[in-house]
């Protein structure tokens, strides 16, 4: 099975972070440069070394109710404390972000982190659904007087800290099923894995048995 994809989405400012819940298929991340070509007399088109342009990246994906199962996948953070997922909570969130144009780390597992500034934010309310896709349009942030600078160490190191407690998923101690779901998808969409000390933990011998109704004892991360 594939490595799940994490986005999280951090403000070290306001220390407030979401790691969404639902991920993109793909993403799209951009390498480009500002090369211009022109044409030479008797000689033909000629490409002229260009400048470094800003990433700019655009991602969909769906904002689930968190009474759906997929809010274990998400975590929501507020001064460095975690909290259950909330939609209403990351849509204003996001929205806030925005209107202070605050400088937003965007992390992609294994991929990306930097910073970026929101620059569109586009939710579809649909008609007998909870859950809102949206689209999120963001663009490289780049400051020129800080990267002059060179950070000191206790900096550096507030940083990773900061990031590392920030990066942690948000698991309740019980779990309510909900109808179709399994401990088996239960484990891999909350943990990746794990399924024989979920079933362990539970008293379970069986994975793929209905766990509709049943309150499980969730692991910690």
């Amino acid at each position: 099975m594939g490595k799940r994809i994490y986005i999280q989405f951090y403000n070290a400012n306001s220390g407030e972070s979401i790691t969404l819940p639902i991920t993109p298929e793909q993403i799209e991340i951009p390498k480009e440069k500002d090369i211009k070509t022109y044409n030479i007399l008797n000689y033909g088109e000629v490409a002229i070394k260009g400048n470094y342009q800003l990433e700019r990246i655009s991602m969909s994906g769906i904002l689930p109710d968190e009474d759906t199962y997929f809010a274990l996948l998400a975590s929501l953070v507020k001064q460095l404390e975690y909290k259950p997922y909330s939609l209403q909570e990351t849509r204003d969130m996001i929205d806030r972000w925005i209107t202070n144009d605050d400088v937003v780390r965007v992390i992609v597992s294994g991929r990306l982190n930097k910073e970026f500034l929101i620059q569109r934010n586009t939710s579809t309310i649909r008609e007998y659904s909870t859950s809102e896709p949206f689209n999120i349009d963001i663009i490289e942030y780049r400051d020129p007087k800080r990267e002059n600078k060179t950070a000191t160490v206790t900096e550096n190191r507030n940083r990773v800290k900061l990031k590392q407690r920030a990066i942690k998923k948000y698991v309740p101690a019980q779990f309510v099923g909900k109808t179709g779901q399994t401990l088996y998808k239960l484990a891999w969409l909350t943990y990746g894995g794990r399924v024989k000390e979920l079933m362990d933990k539970n008293g379970l011998t069986n994975p793929n048995m209905s766990i509709a109704g049943m309150v499980v004892e969730m692991l910690p991360l």
